[in-house]
């Protein structure tokens, strides 16, 4: 995997802080390429997660056999049902994100329409509206 890019997300300072006894692995923010490894993996591309079903670039869910397991690990809603809950006019779906390293996540789940409402921050904003065709 070539990382692309790479952050710490607010929970896992949090959680580096002492917030909660945690023994795991911290900062999951990444995008990377695949480029050895199985056949069918590299050149994959993945910016972003939603609720442990990853995206690509263009917000299609990248659903394959490696990644299913891990994504049935999670009890959450589907990212197709959020997308078509993000188009009805009586429900909101909201996506909190911020920040430099996440804004290729950020666009992937816009071009998924994977919510209707989005809260980031200032400089996120930003960068979006600068880098929006």
């Amino acid at each position: 995997m070539r990382v692309l890019g790479a952050g710490i997300c607010n929970t896992d300072v949090e959680l580096a802080r002492g917030y909660y006894p945690y023994t795991g692995v911290l900062g999951h923010e990444f995008v990377g390429v695949v480029e050895r490894g199985a056949a069918e993996l590299q050149g994959q591309r993945v910016v972003g997660e939603i609720n442990y079903q990853p995206f690509d670039h263009d917000g299609r869910i990248v659903d394959r056999p490696e990644l299913r397991a891990l994504m049935r690990r999670v009890l959450s809603v589907g990212g197709d049902r959020l997308q078509a809950l993000s188009r009805r006019a009586d429900r909101s779906v909201v996506a909190i994100a911020g920040g430099r390293a996440k804004l290729e996540a950020v666009r992937g789940a816009l071009a998924g329409r994977f919510m209707n409402i989005l809260i980031t921050d200032e400089d996120g904003a930003a960068r979006l509206l600068r880098t929006t065709p």
